[in-house]
């Protein structure tokens, strides 16, 4: 779910990544520990918590490990900033104006 109505719902990414969430705890599928799984989803799917996650929990919990796993169900866009072009995850705060102030860049 987004926050701004000018960004489209897309009506089955937050049960899509429930799904993977208990994909990756089963142990007979990927067997990651549940402590080890964050999920996002909704209004919980926050830029501010997608960068605490991304940037701070994520390397604490793996460190050391041979693998690391992002799943990420939800819309993403390239925009143009200098002379280049950067891909950006949209969370579910962002605002539709400010892509590079309120998206989380790739």
């Amino acid at each position: 779910a987004y926050r701004s109505a000018r960004i489209a719902p897309l009506r089955y990414a937050a049960r899509d990544a429930r799904a993977f969430a208990r994909l990756a705890a089963d142990p007979e599928v990927c067997g990651f520990a549940r402590d080890d799984i964050r999920l996002l989803a909704d209004d919980r799917a926050s830029r501010r918590d997608l960068v605490r996650g991304l940037s701070r929990w994520l390397p604490e919990r793996s460190a050391g490990a041979d693998l690391a796993l992002v799943y990420f169900a939800g819309h993403g866009v390239v925009e143009r900033v200098g002379g280049r072009e950067e891909g950006y995850l949209i969370p579910h705060d962002a605002d539709p104006d400010d892509i590079a102030g309120g998206a989380v860049a790739m």
